[in-house]
């Protein structure tokens, strides 16, 4: 249905209008929930592509866009892809809406648990130790995000051999 109504919006808005990407870009959503990664990371390039030509490498849509690329990269453990690629929206994000803000502190904690999952535990726990402080300030220690980063924080600390600071923290 969703490759259906994506098909539609092609001919009747064109190509690279952004309600047709953003249909697009839900179908590689839907392919990727169901097991189609292959197929959902040639339509989500194919978004991002349009999306910065269309609105530009920095507008929000494209870096939405790059992160569900990146993610698709490391749901299919290409980390050589996924984790520069994670990396540069971190950075623009940090750029264009500063370190504080909700979505560049979900960006840090998700890109830890990326580099986490990829064996990179120090420069995993670089990205906790920096982001988890202002992440508790900005969303509260109650938050799933936070808590999250926090207990793959404990994962990293105990993969570098630092077993008291793991067991205080977890």
């Amino acid at each position: 249905m969703q490759r259906t109504l994506a098909e539609a919006m092609v001919r009747r808005l064109g190509a690279e209008h952004p309600d047709t990407l953003a249909i697009r870009n839900n179908l590689a959503n839907m392919l990727s929930g169901l097991g189609l990664q292959n197929e959902a990371l040639a339509e989500a390039r194919a978004v991002l592509d349009a999306r910065t030509r269309v609105l530009g490498a920095e507008h929000p849509q494209t870096l939405r866009s790059a992160l569900n690329v990146a993610s698709l990269h490391g749901r299919m453990d290409d980390f050589d892809r996924g984790l520069p690629l994670e990396a540069e929206v971190l950075e623009a994000r940090r750029r264009i809406l500063g370190a504080d803000h909700p979505d560049t502190l979900f960006i840090q904690l998700n890109h830890g648990v990326t580099l986490q999952r990829a064996g990179k535990s120090r420069e995993a726990l670089a990205q906790f130790e920096d982001g988890l402080p202002r992440a508790l300030r900005v969303l509260g220690e109650k938050h799933p995000q936070y808590q999250l980063g926090l207990m793959m924080s404990g994962e990293a600390l105990l993969d570098v051999g630092r077993t008291n600071a793991a067991i205080a923290q977890l």
